[in-house]
């Protein structure tokens, strides 16, 4: 088997699956790969996938595939391919996409090594749209429908920064194979990512703001309290967001050199990769460069547009080692009342990335950087959190801190009926009660490890059936407060604390497992009046809490008591 030619084109939003298009590009056409418009596309397309005219069950012009010709994804393509973008699941440099996380990396990988044949094989078919005048427009897709392999292998390349080249063997005088290769387009400019074709960055919106003062912000609460919330409408224009976790870096968040393909000219023509793919790019090389973390595309952002004020949010501060992550920015953090750093710091890498980018004037010696009054750095953190890194008082003297109260009576589920010991309590209740308990002389937890109105969201809770809502509070709630609040004290707080399984199954089977004083109501129906908040009943119990079934919870999980 012979390779005789190939074909690269790009992949584009309008025909991917919509959780791998770029956020703020539409298109609502059919999953296909496009091969182009008018005369000489046509052309090409009969000469390379060896097609002959007809017309579909509809009567429409097409092109018909021979039944002999293999059409497929080798299986370690997409898994070199899936290597070769796990940066951008992971961090999206390049732009922000729907549904496109290291998580969902991950999953894809994991089904993709599972395929039992190295081979997925797909019926092809030729989309024509009506003629127009620029000609003919020509898409190849599946004929399998929306259930065939062709469309779960289209959830994998990430829109605008993919192309797809198929490699054509001739088999023998009559039969080819046709092997379909994403890889990241070769003229990719990952330094300026606004200059891909059809890119749009979402992460920034473009309407302008008030100007103001940039500041650094630390916003700190029980958990629930909708920190996340407060931040997204106290900002929300211009502004990205980053969480921090425990393996994240000074180079995750500045930036970092990344293997870059590059082609030299010239040489012996035909060339094989590593993947058996032959083409006449010239000599394959490894370029490295320097590919800007979150604070780097919020710095250059900032100083393009001075008339607008940005917001880098950083979610979860504490869970990183914050000082480490900042490195030498540090310093940075020291404003005038003007908003701008009071010192600078000199940074190669970004300085020499800033002078990149067009509409920032940066003199060629100059390897100085600050932030300018027009960049707010932003960020939530909760000390309750287990496993958290404790930030030094050199650090958080650079912060502004605002405490976020638990607010119960203006959330807006406050009323929620919760299923509890055969008859139900409101939400605001329910956690009212648990948090003056945990405020108990014999307990006296801080109250940074209270429990929000939004510990458990309003669509958690609503229109959910009693099962449902018991599910949930097993699963969010009870754990939390068996495991990370009452560890040390769970017989103040349980009635008969034994394991944790046994507290779920006993919460489940309407026991009243907490050592709590509730107002009960005797009926769910009685919710029905939103302006019926004083409800009473002739029954006031105690209330205690558990998690998810003993079968989903017997991983992780601390099912000793603490006598």
């Amino acid at each position: 088997m012979s390779l005789i030619d190939h074909w690269t084109v790009p992949i584009t939003s309008s025909n991917v699956h919509g959780s791998v298009k770029k956020r703020g590009l539409t298109g609502n056409g059919e999953i296909t790969i496009y091969f182009g418009q008018g005369d000489e596309a046509e052309e090409r397309f009969r000469n390379f996938f060896n097609v002959v005219p007809g017309v579909d069950e509809r009567g429409r012009a097409t092109y018909t595939f021979s039944d002999q010709d293999v059409f497929y994804f080798s299986k370690q393509g997409l898994i070199n391919y899936l290597y070769s973008v796990q940066f951008e699941y992971n961090y999206q440099i390049m732009g922000q996409y729907n549904e496109v996380s290291f998580l969902s990396w991950k999953e894809k990988l994991e089904t993709i090594k599972n395929e039992q044949q190295e081979e997925v094989i797909f019926p092809p078919r030729c989309v024509i749209n009506p003629t127009n005048t620029q000609g003919r427009r020509l898409y190849l897709k599946s004929s399998a429908g929306r259930t065939g392999s062709f469309i779960r292998i289209m959830r994998i390349p990430l829109a605008e920064i993919t192309e797809v080249t198929v490699n054509k063997y001739e088999e023998n005088s009559s039969v080819y194979r046709f092997e379909f290769i994403f890889k990241l387009k070769m003229d990719l400019d990952i330094e300026n990512p606004k200059n891909n074709a059809g890119d749009t960055d979402a992460t920034f919106n473009d309407s302008l703001s008030e100007i103001g003062i940039g500041q650094n912000l630390i916003v700190y609460g029980a958990p629930g309290t909708g920190k996340s919330h407060y931040l997204n409408g106290e900002f929300p224009e211009n502004r990205r967001r980053v969480t921090f976790h425990p393996e994240y870096t000074y180079q995750d968040f500045v930036g970092n050199y990344k293997p870059v393909p590059v082609y030299r000219q010239g040489g012996t023509g035909q060339i094989n990769d590593n993947n058996g793919e032959r083409f006449s790019k010239g000599e394959p090389l490894i370029d490295y460069r320097f590919v800007p973390g979150p604070f780097t595309l919020a710095l250059s952002e900032a100083l393009q547009h001075e008339d607008k004020m940005y917001t880098l949010i950083i979610e979860e501060l504490n869970r990183a080692n914050a000082p480490a992550v900042f490195g030498d920015l540090f310093q940075l953090l020291d404003r005038e009342d003007d908003g701008n750093s009071t010192y600078s710091v000199t940074n190669v890498e970004i300085a020499n990335y800033l002078r990149s980018i067009e509409g920032i004037q940066k003199d060629q010696n100059d390897n100085e950087i600050s932030i300018p009054f027009n960049l707010n750095i932003v960020a939530t953190m909760n000390s309750a959190d287990q496993g958290v890194f404790v930030m030094d008082s050199a650090f958080k003297r650079r912060w502004n801190f605002e405490y976020r109260p638990i607010d119960i009576q203006n959330a807006g589920h406050k009323n929620e009926l919760i299923p509890y010991g055969r008859q139900y309590v409101k939400w605001g209740e329910f956690i009212g009660k648990i948090n003056e308990t945990l405020s108990d002389n014999n307990i006296r937890i801080n109250e940074d490890k209270h429990v929000g109105p939004y510990f458990i969201k309003p669509a958690d809770l609503e229109d959910k059936s009693d099962e449902q809502k018991q599910e949930i509070i097993a699963s969010k709630l009870l754990i939390y407060l068996w495991d990370d609040v009452v560890r040390h004290k769970r017989t103040y707080f349980f009635e008969n604390p034994t394991t944790f399984s046994d507290l779920v199954v006993r919460y489940k089977d309407g026991e009243l497992v907490f050592k709590c004083e509730f107002l009960m109501v005797l009926e769910q129906e009685e919710n029905n009046d939103p302006n019926n908040s004083d409800i009473s009943s002739d029954t006031d119990d105690r209330l205690t809490m558990e998690n998810d079934s003993p079968e989903e919870l017997s991983t992780g999980i601390d099912n000793s008591n603490d006598e």
